[in-house]
């Protein structure tokens, strides 16, 4: 059986942590004068209805105030004051931030995607709890939180386990795409230096 019917889709960008291996929070760093967390919001034009980005509350100090005014410009920031409960809770912070029945989480370490790979996942005709990306054979990001999965992270109590750990529990697809920029990462300034041949900038 397949969906017929239009869903309310909602973007949660997750940038809850530290960034100890970057040093520099990854949600402000910057490409052409575009902020990490402005770069993946705009590639959710005219997909997602609601983007909500779950920061780490130690980035919206002072020092920080120029980014987080920004960001705000174009999503809803919500802050994260207990970051050592790691992805999982950053991400039920997210999902009872939204509305939507459906739900696409996008790490911050993950700027580049093709809107392409998006627009597969989003017309993706599943009932499968969670849809994820592949690329020959090996999958990656974002995922495609189902109704089912965002209201058992609003309404009951998660206690603080791996993502993965938390998602084996529910049904999922896969879906191959022609990108190998599902399974980016960009942890560390070499890994910044080496996509964006490009020196950081505050």
């Amino acid at each position: 059986m397949t969906r017929s019917k239009k869903h309310n889709t909602g973007l949660i960008i997750l940038a809850g942590g530290f960034s100890s291996r970057m040093g520099y929070p990854k949600a402000f760093l910057q490409v052409n004068g575009q902020t990490f967390a402005e770069m993946i919001c705009a590639l959710y034009d005219g997909i997602a209805d609601e983007k909500i980005l779950v920061l780490n509350n130690v980035f919206c100090e002072e020092k920080w105030a120029h980014f987080t005014k920004r960001v705000r410009n174009n999503m809803i920031c919500i802050m994260n004051s207990e970051p050592e409960r790691d992805r999982i809770y950053s991400l039920k912070l997210g999902a009872t931030s939204i509305s939507a029945d459906r739900a696409f989480v996008h790490n911050i370490d993950q700027p580049q995607l093709p809107r392409a790979v998006l627009s597969i996942l989003n017309s993706a005709k599943s009932d499968a709890d969670i849809v994820l990306p592949t690329n020959k054979g090996k999958a990656g990001h974002p995922v495609l939180l189902s109704k089912r999965v965002l209201d058992d992270l609003r309404f009951n109590n998660i206690t603080s386990v791996p993502l993965n750990e938390y998602f084996s529990q529910f049904s999922k697809e896969y879906v191959e795409v022609n990108s190998d920029l599902i399974c980016q990462n960009i942890n560390t300034l070499e890994d910044f230096d080496r996509h964006f041949h490009t020196e950081l900038t505050n």
